[in-house]
């Protein structure tokens, strides 16, 4: 039960990273645009 439980967090932590990685890659294209 606890290796189920800690899978489980392990995939949000993954999840959340990866949103958090395309927000930041939003951000990086937001400036560069304002570059050009």
């Amino acid at each position: 039960e606890t290796s189920y439980i800690e899978d489980n967090c392990n995939q949000n932590g993954a999840i959340s990273l990866i949103f958090s990685l395309k927000e930041e890659v939003r951000a990086l294209a937001k400036v560069l645009r304002l570059f050009e």
